[in-house]
């Protein structure tokens, strides 16, 4: 039988390895696209400037180079987007991990302390109403 900690832990890696092959498959499309589009443009306008299908050599260079640069930013804000969102992602889930722990341990303390609804045989209903007590 798994214990709380290790299905938290379990569910916890699952999920930023989910996070991270995701990002990497977004990460390689964008970074596909990107070059590509950029290298079609270039070539097309060196197409357009030239006035024919000819370019030189040197605009295929100064394509790939572009589309180079293209992709590279196209990957590093793909890259920065994960890992904000996976990181806001991190925060909620453990929020929820925290939320639903701490409720279990006050339930299991209102059960050992025999309390419903704030009175039990250690708990008096005026402390539990109206907070700490006062001096």
């Amino acid at each position: 039988m798994r214990t709380r900690y290790e299905s938290v832990r379990k569910s916890g890696g699952q999920h930023i390895l989910a996070t991270i092959k995701s990002t990497g498959r977004a990460m390689i499309f964008a970074g596909l696209l990107s070059g590509i589009i950029a290298a079609i443009l270039v070539e097309g306008f060196a197409m357009i400037a030239a006035g024919s299908f000819t370019v030189p050599l040197q605009t295929h260079v100064y394509a790939a180079a572009f589309a180079l640069v293209c992709a590279y930013a196209a990957i590093v804000t793909v890259l920065l987007r994960g890992v904000i969102a996976t990181l806001v992602d991190s925060i909620e889930w453990v929020t929820d991990e925290v939320q639903k722990l701490t409720e279990g341990v006050i339930h299991q303390a209102e059960t050992v302390l025999g309390v419903q609804d704030g009175h039990g045989p250690y708990v008096s209903g005026d402390v539990v109403s109206s907070g700490p007590p006062t001096r």
